[in-house]
């Protein structure tokens, strides 16, 4: 909503390259305008200028523009980020929230809790509904018959400030974990806001998880950047 005075019957706005403006209404004092954003518009602040129905041009104001870069992680949660290792021998999965996603397995996890953020230095949080695609390379294990993970698309809702990662390996009990069975890939985010925009995030993540001569593991270490 952009309010002011002496805009005429039919004010303009030009929000700038790659944003398309529509207008729901627009008068003499007030214009509601909505920006639809190109995912080749550039981030940071943007020019908004009004021009008036006589074609006067109205001093501008700015308009932010966030890209999603990355996913940082939270310091507050856990240990830099990192949940307690939890080991289950017929338990249930837990999320980030306390919510429950696997009941009865075995095995081990661990939550990871990070922000999705800007291009900006300091980097701002990104929040509003998107998708978190994790797609994995890299891949080894020493558990047979496992494979490389499928892609996974992750619902974010706009109140999920905090969001969690579940990093698990197991079986649905009573079948468990070997003391030597084990996995390591590399894990690459993507996220998508709607069908047109979609952005690869710069970090990667490569993460062990299983049991190592017996000692139960789950490390997230982020490789890049």
């Amino acid at each position: 909503m952009i309010t002011g005075s002496g805009f005429g019957a039919s004010p303009t706005v030009d929000a700038g390259t790659a944003i398309a403006v529509s207008y729901n209404s627009r008068g003499d004092t007030s214009i509601d305008a909505n920006f639809a954003i190109s995912s080749t518009a550039a981030g940071g602040n943007q020019s908004v200028v009004v021009t008036t129905t006589s074609g006067t041009q109205l001093p501008s104001v700015n308009f932010y523009v966030q890209i999603p870069k990355k996913l940082i992680r939270d310091t507050g949660y856990g240990t830099n980020g990192l949940g307690s290792l939890v080991t289950i021998s017929n338990g249930n999965v837990l999320d980030i929230y306390g919510n429950v996603i696997l009941k009865n397995e075995c095995g081990v996890y661990r939550n990871v809790g990070y922000f999705l953020v800007d291009q900006e230095t300091p980097a701002q949080t990104i929040q509003g509904d998107h998708t978190l695609v994790e797609h994995f390379t890299n891949y080894s294990t020493d558990v047979p018959g496992n494979t490389v993970p499928p892609d996974e698309k992750n619902p974010i809702s706009f109140n999920q400030t905090l969001l969690g990662d579940i990093q698990f390996i197991g079986y649905k009990a009573p079948s468990c974990l070997g003391t030597n069975d084990h996995e390591s890939f590399d894990q690459h985010l993507t996220v998508q806001i709607d069908s047109s925009h979609s952005y690869g995030l710069s970090m990667v993540n490569h993460i062990d998880r299983g049991y190592y001569s017996g000692t139960a593991t789950v490390n997230v270490t982020i490789t890049t950047p």
